[in-house]
């Protein structure tokens, strides 16, 4: 049986926050859906789990994979989706009972729109939100670099995708990138429509616990992903001709993007020893997507010490800067 919507939901021992996420979906407002789980290789009984609700929740499907990451997870759940109209949401955040509802029918006024709506930070230690909400009404894909700029773009989970353009021009996401590959996805899908549709309500909230979303575990592809971002972003940009502000807005972001992923290199937490952490950031310094961007230091919200010693390019220099960081916020504590 063919439902109106797919819900793709990737699992990694996320099992402590099941309950509270599927519980969302359960009581949802709009019953024609399709609840597609993927138990990326947990080890927490949180496969076991997903088995019992499915038992006794005929709408929910389970399937179980050896660990592949998140990219995988979600390919493996769009070959399996079935709805007209596709979710990708996190096992570990909240939705509102009426975002399925709401989303399918703006969709549906809006065929050749993709809809977005406003996103949610709830932060658990402090119980502290903030939310992020679109301007109502439609705006040319061209304006894509604004949503971008907000922090409205990058998500999945804020969106409401048509399954028939994914399958017509075969979109999956790059099992290669482990950061930044949501955002690759949402570039190569608003390709193939004119418009943004807007809903002017938070209706997805991102929880976020403990370091989550303050720092990121450093890849070995950290800094690759970002280049190809930026490629792709730029590409997007000349399609559909935008003007040289938008273009700086892009160039903003990516080069905030960098200096991230730069101190996250140089966390603790980090595998890497010393001489790898150097090596990937002199890479990164060098590369031609990162002399392209480092223009719009001025103008990026980022702390002026590390502007100009990024604009340096030294990686020693970075190293140090970030680990004596490090050592002050500890201090603090």
């Amino acid at each position: 049986m063919n439902r109106t919507v797919s819900i793709i939901i990737p699992v990694c021992d996320g099992k402590e926050y099941l309950h509270d996420m599927l519980g969302c979906v359960l009581n949802q407002s709009f019953y024609d859906y399709e609840l597609i789980i993927i138990d990326d290789g947990s080890t927490d009984g949180s496969g076991e789990l997903l088995d019992e609700f499915a038992v006794k929740h005929p709408q929910i499907k389970v399937f179980h994979q050896q660990r592949a990451g998140v990219s995988a997870a979600r390919n493996k759940g769009l070959s399996a989706a079935m709805g007209k109209y596709i979710f990708f949401w996190d096992c570990d955040d909240r939705v509102s009972v009426d975002i399925l509802e709401k989303m399918v029918s703006n969709a549906e006024m809006h065929i050749k729109s993709l809809t977005v709506c406003g996103i949610k930070w709830s932060f658990c230690e402090t119980g502290k939100e903030q939310s992020v909400l679109p301007n109502c009404g439609e705006e040319p894909v061209s304006h894509f670099p604004l949503l971008y700029e907000d922090g409205l773009l990058s998500s999945l989970c804020n969106k409401i995708f048509s399954r028939s353009i994914i399958e017509k021009y075969k979109l999956k996401f790059d099992n290669d990138i482990s950061m930044g590959e949501d955002l690759l996805f949402v570039l190569s899908y608003i390709r193939h429509i004119s418009t943004f549709t807007f809903i002017n309500e938070a209706l997805y909230s991102y929880h976020i616990r403990g370091n989550k979303g303050l720092h990121v575990s450093f890849h070995e592809n950290r800094f690759y992903g970002i280049a190809r971002m930026y490629v792709q972003l730029k590409q997007l940009c000349d399609e559909r001709g935008c003007n040289e502000d938008l273009l700086i807005i892009i160039k903003r972001k990516i080069i905030e993007e960098y200096s991230l992923a730069l101190s996250d290199c140089v966390h603790p937490d980090s595998r890497f020893p010393m001489k790898k952490k150097l090596s990937e950031m002199s890479k990164a310094l060098k590369s031609i997507e990162y002399r392209q961007t480092i223009d719009e230091l001025d103008g990026a919200s980022i702390l002026p010490v590390l502007k100009e010693l990024m604009r340096i390019k030294s990686a020693l220099l970075l190293y140090i800067y970030f680990r004596i960081s490090d050592f002050r916020k500890k201090q603090r504590r």
